[in-house]
């Protein structure tokens, strides 16, 4: 047979030295003209002379095979839900692109989208409304781009373009992904088809570039991220670029988060009780502050300390100490025979807890505390 055509290239080499070959992989046409995957292994066939006669092989249909092989690899690097590139295949992309970056010496980008007010969607209409709007983000995201580019999900709402082979200076390299992202903030703002109802979803863009090996993959990601959540910040819908102030603002918040663990495994924090008192400046009560003296950092401004406790959710953790510690000053205060009424705030997200008044009450009784003499204060941020 003419195995020369018949072979990839790579296999011809070892057809054209006569010798055996096993497990030859090559698609075939079927008589109905479909076409199927076959394992071919031969061995060659001489003549009394010695003289090269051909092939004597078997073959057998591993089309079965060759799906299942396929399917396996779309588990493993794409995205079920969407058909786009998951993290492990972005991952694997952007590592080719940042080599390719520093051969060309080029700029690329990446641009990280997280859909605003996605949960809500999930939360009012169901999650077969969620997925179905996600799956129509993937096509317009797709529409925006090259086909050299890529657009990947990575999970939830959240999806990332990376832009390759931009241009060889950093402010037109800067200004290309900017247009890119311009195009995806039109995109997603027009109107959604969701089971023959309009629906408005708008995303909000970071944006980070990158170049040679200058960071690493993990670090372009975070990058992207920081400045998804500044365009968040900024009133969402809307576009922003990677800043390195907004980096070291980013460090010094999680060393700071790390210090409020240790804080609080360490017994660093502390009640100070201010008075309250009515106009005729009699005092009524005392209201519960939260004070920390880091034993490096030294006294820690609330103004500091809590914004990122909150931002973390150690802020529960911080007001189940407070409500507690409060409960024994007052049980203590009373069996001195002077009871005083003291008041705790309540973060936002304490007050979102469904068990909060059975915390309160179970503190109550931990402590032998009258609940006369609580009062719970809801915060500005909570309004």
């Amino acid at each position: 047979f003419p195995y020369t055509t018949l072979f990839r290239s790579s296999h011809r080499a070892v057809l054209e030295a006569h010798e055996n070959f096993h497990d030859f992989e090559m698609q075939r046409s079927r008589s109905d003209g479909s076409l199927m995957w076959v394992s071919i292994s031969g061995a060659p066939i001489f003549d009394s002379q010695g003289v090269f006669a051909g092939y004597r092989g078997t073959g057998r249909e591993i089309s079965a095979r060759k799906q299942a092989e396929a399917d396996i690899e779309r588990l493993a690097f794409f995205d079920v839900l969407t058909g786009l590139p998951n993290r492990r295949l972005l991952i694997d992309r952007l590592n080719q692109a940042i080599a390719s970056s520093a051969r060309r010496g080029s700029f690329g980008a990446l641009l990280f989208i997280d859909l605003d007010n996605f949960k809500m969607l999930n939360d009012t209409l169901g999650h077969q409304m969620g997925d179905a709007l996600l799956k129509q983000v993937a096509q317009r995201l797709g529409e925006c781009v090259r086909a050299i580019d890529t657009v990947a999900r990575l999970g939830g709402d959240e999806f990332v373009v990376m832009l390759e082979e931009l241009s060889e200076t950093q402010a037109l390299a800067a200004a290309q992904a900017e247009l890119v992202g311009k195009k995806i903030l039109t995109a997603l703002n027009q109107y959604f088809e969701l089971d023959g109802q309009q629906h408005h979803s708008s995303p909000s863009i970071g944006v980070t570039l990158f170049y040679d090996h200058q960071q690493t993959v993990d670090e372009l990601l975070q990058r992207a991220d920081l400045a998804m959540y500044q365009a968040k910040a900024a009133g969402r819908n809307t576009l922003r670029f990677f800043d390195p102030v907004m980096q070291a603002a980013a460090s010094q918040r999680a060393a700071l988060e790390a210090d409020i663990r240790l804080g609080l495994d360490r017994n660093e924090f502390m009640l100070h009780y201010q008075p309250v008192v009515d106009e005729n400046s009699r005092m009524t009560g005392v209201e519960a502050l939260l004070r920390w003296h880091d034993s490096i950092l030294g006294d820690v401004s609330p103004a500091r300390s809590i914004p990122v406790a909150e931002a973390t959710g150690l802020i529960l953790p911080l007001s189940d100490w407070v409500l507690e510690t409060a409960c024994t000053q007052i049980a203590a205060w009373t069996a001195m025979g002077t009871p005083v009424h003291v008041a705790v705030n309540i973060s936002a997200q304490q007050f979102g807890q469904r068990n909060l008044a059975a915390k309160v009450l179970a503190a109550l009784e931990r402590t032998g505390a009258q609940a006369r003499w609580l009062g719970i204060e809801i915060t500005e941020s909570v309004a």
